[in-house]
């Protein structure tokens, strides 16, 4: 911005850019409450398949809320119940530290990216280690 420009210009410029992100946060704030009705609703429909009530007692009759508290009950209708101790183990699953992928991503940065994995797998067990290790006595 130059620094010549008028104050007319200088004060209609921070106008725009204040009532732009005004603007901005009012459809995010709309966006955010319209996903947490989805979801709350999706949840509510997800345990009521679960708890066997009919698809067709839907609680809520307005459109967002009803297609949603439908898609929920739909996919706990295909899904097994994941409350509680009924939950899916996840055997038979990698778990992330044991991905080959990180190591083949660290081998393409070359010794410096295998040198860095190594390091960070090395602090993780330290810090782990040093988390379960009984916490020294002052008795005397």
């Amino acid at each position: 911005m130059p620094s010549d420009s008028s104050i007319l210009v200088r004060s209609a410029e921070y106008m725009g850019r204040a009532l732009g992100d005004w603007r901005r946060r009012r459809v995010a704030a709309a966006q955010d409450a319209y996903i947490e009705v989805w979801k709350n609703a999706w949840t509510e429909g997800c345990h009521a398949g679960w708890d066997g009530q009919a698809l067709t007692t839907v609680p809520c009759k307005t459109a967002p809320r009803s297609d949603a508290w439908k898609a929920g009950w739909n996919w706990a209708s295909m899904q097994p119940d994941r409350r509680g101790s009924a939950r899916p183990t996840n055997e038979g699953f990698e778990r992330r530290r044991t991905d080959a992928r990180h190591l083949r991503r660290a081998a393409q940065g070359g010794i410096v990216g295998l040198t860095v994995l190594a390091a960070t797998q090395w602090l993780k067990r330290w810090r782990r280690r040093a988390d379960r290790a009984p916490l020294p006595t002052t008795d005397r």
